[in-house]
Order: structure tokens, then sequence, then C-alpha cells
């Protein structure tokens, strides 16, 4: 309706009776949420956009896009209600966590400019299963984890997950869910800021394919798959700028992070792989080991592509 309340009305004149067999349908249903609203002595059926939530410094997207922003040590999240990644004027003024107002609030919400060193960042849910395509974009600040799907048992993604970083500092991504699946795919796309630690696939939860792409920045680690957690499709990880630290590995780490599908590494453009001048450097290790052990976490495919 306007950019401090953008709600609707869909029906006016109805009973809360009424409002339980209200359901909405359409390919961007699973980005509302219909409520019902007493306006006076009016019953009201609205719908606003799906609202994140936090708890004990976990923040849960349920489906939402959010947006990442600050400098240096503070961060502002944003609610991306456009979901293309870029944060508008009406998305800045009116939809970062603290002051988002859809006829109700968001709890416990970190104020903007916040020290989010601390805190832990979702595309899913917590114990509640969603059909939704989350998506974190990061340009910049500091936060301890971001996990394309969802946290904790029962949280389930139906739907595909992306993660953008453009700039800031995250200690680790998942690609995928906390102790939660994803159905579909998910996307890492780093292409500026500092990374530490990086998995396509979820923590002991399963995904379908992943995708990881670095084009900038730096990353200390990474894996295609996940972290005591399975791929049942394949794992894609492609370097083609940026630094990577210390470690590529095409598929997961631990136990069950199985990759059901082929693992391929490809490397090329202006890329940087290993430690800096001077320290030790282990460059590239393609299904390395020694004395027969099975190697996992190595590549079915590994390519150098200058182009």
């Amino acid at each position: 309706k306007d950019g401090a309340h953008p709600t609707s009305v869909a029906v006016i004149g109805v009973s809360e009776d009424d409002f339980e067999k209200f359901s909405l349908v359409g390919g961007g249903a699973k980005y509302l949420e219909p409520y019902y609203h007493l306006d006076g002595e009016e019953g009201q059926i609205r719908i606003r956009y799906a609202m994140p939530t936090v708890d004990n410094q976990i923040i849960y997207a349920n489906g939402a896009a959010l947006l990442i922003g600050g400098t240096g040590d503070t961060s502002t999240v944003y609610m991306d209600l456009n979901r293309d990644g870029v944060l508008d004027e009406r998305e800045r003024d009116y939809t970062s966590l603290a002051t988002v107002d859809f006829d109700k609030k968001i709890t416990d919400a970190p104020s903007d400019s916040a020290d989010l060193s601390p805190y832990t960042i979702c595309g899913g849910s917590k114990g509640t299963a969603i059909t939704a395509d989350p998506k974190i974009t990061m340009e910049g600040g500091l936060v301890a984890m971001l996990y394309g799907g969802g946290y904790g048992s029962g949280s389930d993604v139906t739907g595909d997950a992306s993660i953008f970083v453009h700039g800031g500092t995250v200690d680790t991504i998942y690609g995928g869910g906390d102790n939660s699946a994803i159905s579909r795919n998910t996307a890492v796309t780093i292409d500026g800021g500092k990374v530490n630690i990086l998995y396509g696939g979820g923590y002991t939860g399963s995904v379908k394919n992943t995708a990881v792409t670095v084009s900038g920045g730096t990353v200390n680690s990474l894996w295609g798959g996940g972290a005591y957690g399975e791929v049942t499709g394949n794992a894609s990880v492609k370097i083609n700028g940026g630094t990577v630290s210390l470690d590529v590995y095409g598929g997961g780490s631990g136990e069950n992070s199985a990759v059901g599908g082929t693992k391929s590494v490809t490397v090329g453009g202006s890329a940087k792989i290993g430690a800096a001048e001077g320290e030790d450097s282990y460059g590239v290790t393609i299904n390395g080991g020694s004395g027969g052990t099975a190697v996992t976490n190595g590549v079915n495919s590994f390519k150098i592509d200058p182009s």
C-alpha cells in the first residue's frame, strides 16, 4: 500500500471463521502472509510480506529475501522486498528489521548499525518446513554465520537457496541448512568480502546440487559439498577470481558428506589459490591422500580454464 506499511486489504466484512477458509495461490504466494485484522469493528483479511523472526541471536528469514549492509564491524539487516539483491530507497527507509512494521514488528530484532558478529542468519525457518527460494545478499558488515536453509530439525526447505557475498566479513557459510534439508539446489557466489569457511551444502542436512562460485574477495577454505551433510546430486566449484588462501575440496567434510553425482573444480582467470607468498603454500591438491586411503572429498574432474 505504501512504503511504511506495505500491506494490502484483500477482503472486508469478514469474521475470523471466514479467515480460516482463506488461502493464497499463485507463484508469489509463498512470499506473502495473509492475516486477520480488525479495523474498528470491521473484520478484514490483509496480506503482507512474509516476516523474518529473531531468537537468541539467530535471524530466520522464513523464506523472505534479506540484504545485509554495513561498514566495518557494524551491520544492518533489511528485507529485500523485490528480491533483486539491491537495497533501494524504499527498503532502506522502511524495511530494516529494527524498523519494519507490517501491522506487526519483529520481536528482538537487532538495532540498525549493530554489532552482529555473534549472529547467525538463516534463509529458512526454525522448526517449520517452508516452500520458498531463500535468498541472502551481503554487501557489508560482519556476521558469524550464513545458512541458505533452515536451522534445526523440521526446518526443511522445498525450493532453491542462494547466498551472494559482495562485501563484508563472514566466518562460516553453508549453502544448505543446519540439520535440515533443501529439496533442490544451493548456490553460493562470492565476488567480494572475506569468508573464513565455505560449504556449498548444509551442516548435517542434505541438498540436491551445489554450485560455489568465487570471482573476487577472499575465502580461506571451501568445500563444494556439505559438512556431515549429503549432496544427492552434483557438486560444482568454480574459481575464476579472488583468493582462496588455504584449501579447495570438490566434495564435503566429515561422515555422511558423500556426493551422489560428480564433483568438479574449475580454476581460471585471475584466481589465486594457496597461502600468501612467504607462507606455507599448498596450492591445489587433487584427490590427495596416502597409503591407499579412500578420498571422499576430492574431485571427479579438474579443469584449468584461462578464459
